[in-house]
C-alpha cells in the first residue's frame, strides 16, 4: 500500500515489476497531489469483487476473495486539516463497504512528535474523539 503517489487521473504510470502486476490507483482528479495505491503480488490471487475511491485520491476500498475468503483491502491517506472528520467519515464509508478480513492501510499524516516533526512546532489535531 502507498500513500502521497501524487498522480493525477489518467497519468498513472504503468509499473514494471513483475511482482506486481496488479495495481489499482486512486488519484487526484486535476493535480498531482493526495494518492493512494494497492500493488497485489503475483502470488496473491485476489479476485476483486468491488471498488470505492475517493474523488479527491484519499482513500481506495477493494473487495474481493482470495481462495474463496472475503476479503477487504483498504489504503487510506488523512488529510493534513482536519483529520479527525475525515477519518470519521471515511471511516463509516470503510464500515459500510467492508466484509470479511480487513487488511488496513493508513498515513494518518501527523506528526508523532510536532516538536521535532513539524514546522510549526505543534500539532493541528482536533481534540475530538472519534
Amino acid at each position: 500500500m502507498l500513500q502521497e503517489t501524487h498522480f493525477r487521473s489518467g497519468a498513472t504510470p504503468t509499473l514494471q515489476n513483475k511482482s506486481y502486476p496488479t495495481n489499482h490507483f486512486c488519484n487526484h482528479p486535476t493535480a498531482r497531489k493526495a494518492g493512494v495505491a494497492i500493488l497485489l503480488s503475483t502470488e496473491l490471487e485476489f479476485q476483486v469483487l468491488d471498488t470505492v475511491t475517493d474523488t479527491q485520491g484519499r482513500y481506495l476500498f477493494l473487495k474481493g476473495t482470495i481462495a474463496g475468503k472475503l476479503y477487504t483491502f483498504a489504503n487510506i491517506y488523512v488529510t493534513n486539516k482536519r483529520q479527525a472528520m475525515f477519518l470519521k467519515s471515511t471511516l463509516a464509508k470503510l464500515n459500510d463497504f467492508s466484509e470479511g478480513i480487513l487488511v488496513l492501510g493508513v498515513d494518518f499524516n501527523v506528526p508523532l512528535d510536532p516538536i521535532l516533526d513539524s514546522s510549526t512546532g505543534h500539532s493541528s489535531i482536533s481534540q475530538l474523539h472519534l
